[in-house]
């Protein structure tokens, strides 16, 4: 009774959140309770050190860009590093990270250099929007790394990532979990597509370009990709009828087991058609 009330009281989806629950490589419903629901705590590890510090680097530079002007790569570095060193990684794991880091963000402002941006907005929070953003009775959350608003009325809305990039998000021709982040990636993209047209800030704005900027070179080419996407409405109508399903699942704290699914990418989209067609 405690839990099925505390859903019912403070219930919140983000694009993690009803990733944790697709996923069925990852225990899909289960690990959704207990990541989500219980929360369970979890060991900090490098990978989320260092990609937080990268934000946390790209933060500050397009803050100070924002405020004077300037593309200031000592700030650019110093945020990554001092963001980097604060969480207590053992010493050689921090050196391997700051070298790496230091890498991939001397390439990026080389990119990032010169380009006029529009209007900025960075770590954009829904959470703290005055009237929230709902779909029916549950609240819809998520964060944005930067939102740019063009002379045109454009909407650009860019998330950084710092894994192994991608030159587009088709699962087509990717394998294991290459093909799973493509997944979770346009899923992510498909949720901000609805938060953004759910907002009473931010739903006037018809025209809605995505973009994925991965910070991290890749080892073929030198290169650091950066996908550019245009969620089609039918893609968002998809995922509505999806949370739903999801939505209904967690109020009546029904978790199935998912431990029949093939577990791939093939799997999660068998697991999201037996959501749609009650067959779960």
């Amino acid at each position: 009774m405690f839990l099925k009330n505390y859903i019912k009281s403070g219930l919140s989806i983000s694009a993690t959140a009803l990733q944790n629950f697709l996923d069925v490589t990852s225990g899909g419903p289960k690990h959704f309770l207990s990541n989500n629901i219980l929360r369970f705590p979890e060991a900090k590890n490098q990978h989320a050190v260092y990609g937080t510090a990268i934000h946390k680097g790209l933060e500050d530079f397009f803050k100070d860009y924002k405020f004077n002007g300037i593309y200031n790569k000592k700030i650019l570095l110093k945020s990554f590093e001092e963001s980097l060193e604060k969480d207590g990684l053992e010493p050689n794991i921090v050196a391997e990270l700051l070298a790496r880091g230091k890498e991939n963000l001397e390439y990026f402002y080389s990119q990032a250099t010169g380009k006029e941006y529009g209007e900025i907005h960075l770590e954009y929070r829904f959470n703290m929007d005055a009237s929230g953003v709902y779909l029916d009775d549950t609240r819809l959350s998520g964060a944005i790394d930067r939102i740019e608003i063009l002379q045109d009325g454009t909407l650009i809305i860019t998330d950084y990532k710092t894994g192994k990039g991608f030159a587009s998000l088709d699962t087509k021709g990717k394998y294991g979990y290459d093909a799973i982040k493509a997944w979770k990636y346009r899923l992510q993209l498909t949720f901000y597509a609805l938060l953004f047209s759910l907002s009473p800030r931010w739903a006037a704005f018809k025209k809605t370009q995505f973009q994925i900027i991965f910070v991290e070179k890749d080892r073929e080419t030198g290169e650091c990709y950066e996908i550019v996407e245009y969620i089609q409405q039918a893609e968002v109508d998809r995922l509505i009828k999806i949370l739903k399903k999801v939505v209904g699942k967690i109020k009546n704290l029904d978790f199935p087991d998912v431990s029949q699914y093939s577990q791939d990418v093939k799997g999660i989209r068998e697991f999201e058609e037996d959501l749609l067609e009650g067959r779960i």
